[in-house]
């Protein structure tokens, strides 16, 4: 893909849906979840290397899981970003049971996935909310939780990816952050390419909608025009 931000380092945030278009040049990729079957193309070249990832991928009865651990194998990475849902106990198999390897190691406890969520949040919430393309039952849901409860609902992985690296790396003025395959659709993954029902959408699609009117810190751009169309988020090299 041709962008006119040369000269910019890019951060690009990538999840599971078929055929991702990617920016030319990379400086960090962070790969989420079953994603990190790109590093298995030529052509994926990042300078540094993320990896975000629910550790309930190593257990055995997690639907979908037995679809992602083999794009696990013999994979290496600078960071591993792990949301701890489960504690180490509960899972069957650990990361070195597939010669997954990395640098650096980050845990995300499961508590404090709605506490990056919602540090992502504005005013708008209920309004993005309201306009959400998922079920009503769902809306009511995420209403009632966080408005009555007080609760923090937590966004997707693949929108979790990109709040920590937009956390970690949004002070540096000179990089911009990409988010590919990544979608509010049910179209499926690399690895299940038929319609598949993604949970989170709600959230995801406000936490969305709020940088795309964030008019502080760093830009973000996508490479999917059917997200750009729901999110009001820009494409990269438009």
């Amino acid at each position: 893909m041709t962008d006119n931000l040369s000269g910019r380092a890019i951060v690009a945030i990538v999840g599971s849906k078929p055929d991702p278009v990617l920016p030319d040049e990379v400086d960090t990729m962070v790969f989420c979840n079953g994603s990190i079957y790109l590093l298995d193309r030529p052509d994926v070249k990042p300078r540094e290397t993320w990896h975000c990832i629910t550790n309930s991928v190593l257990l055995e009865t997690k639907y979908l899981a037995e679809l992602t651990r083999p794009w696990l194998r013999d994979k290496s990475v600078d960071l591993l970003i792990e949301i701890a849902s489960l504690s180490p106990e509960e899972l069957d198999y650990s990361w070195d049971d597939f010669g997954y390897t990395f640098g650096d190691k980050a845990v995300i406890p499961n508590a404090e996935k709605g506490e990056i969520t919602f540090t992502f949040m504005n005013r708008w919430f209920y309004w993005d909310l309201l306009f959400a393309p998922c079920p009503a039952r769902e809306k009511v849901s995420a209403f009632w939780n966080t408005f009555w409860r007080r609760k923090k609902p937590a966004a997707s992985t693949g929108i979790l990816a990109v709040l920590y690296a937009l956390r970690e790396l949004g002070s540096d003025l000179g990089k911009t952050f990409v988010i590919s395959g990544i979608g509010l659709a049910n179209d499926g993954y690399e690895f299940k390419k038929q319609a598949y029902a993604r949970g989170h959408i709600c959230v995801d699609y406000c936490v969305l909608r709020g940088l795309a009117r964030s008019r502080t810190g760093p830009k973000v751009y996508v490479t999917d025009k059917r997200l750009s169309d729901m999110t009001g988020l820009p494409i990269l090299g438009a």
